[in-house]
């Protein structure tokens, strides 16, 4: 390979790298941004407008602008869902044309930890034969294991033993789930104050 092309091919990778890395900055930035002060102005919305214990001495007014900033909370995180998956689309891709370029280069850091964490993917009957060249490289690696038993691993005959496997994070499902619990507590906030209002019309 011409050292233009080595060099055209690390430019790249360094371009997919700060893309991903900036996508998902500017996500998390304005996430984080928003719930804090969603979170602010309801609190002190509460704070100065529920300064009575009695439900029919709230003033209808603030239970209006509670339900209209609610409804308003829920539709932002509906679309910062839909931003969050369009960002993990694109990492995904970026993530997956640095693979190709560190298998062009014969890098080998990021693509074994891959590898080890898709382990079973590769085995998968369509993947089987696509990644054999991969696997064989990665168990090639392994410490304390036989030749055969290396053989039968690349091969998929046998599990991939678990001080290999790296340990489950969950992280991307637990960002994926993250809207769920945070959508329905604001659901539930929209559905309380709707139901005050009801309770003042009809005492």
């Amino acid at each position: 390979m011409e050292r233009k092309q080595i060099d055209i091919l690390l430019k790249e990778y360094e371009i997919c790298q700060a893309d991903s890395a900036a996508s998902a900055r500017n996500f998390w930035t304005t996430f984080g941004f928003f719930v804090s002060f969603s979170t602010a102005i309801i609190g002190g919305m509460i704070a100065f407008g529920f300064r009575t214990q009695s439900i029919n001495e709230i003033h209808p007014i603030w239970l209006g602008l509670l339900l209209i900033f609610g409804i308003i909370v829920l539709i932002v995180l509906f679309f910062l869902k839909s931003w969050l998956e369009r960002v993990n689309h694109f990492i995904s891709v970026n993530n997956r044309r640095m693979r190709e370029i560190e298998v062009e280069l014969g890098m080998g850091k990021n693509l074994r930890v891959w590898a080890l964490d898709k382990w079973e993917k590769l085995c998968e009957t369509e993947n089987k034969e696509q990644y054999e060249k991969l696997r064989k490289r990665i168990v090639q690696s392994f410490d304390f294991i036989s030749a055969e038993r290396k053989q039968r691993i690349a091969n998929c005959e046998e599990p991939l033993p678990d001080y290999y496997k790296p340990p489950a994070t969950g992280r991307k499902v637990f960002f994926h789930k993250l809207f769920y619990p945070l959508m329905s507590l604001w659901a539930v906030f929209v559905l309380y104050i709707v139901g005050l209002l009801i309770y003042q019309l009809v005492n």
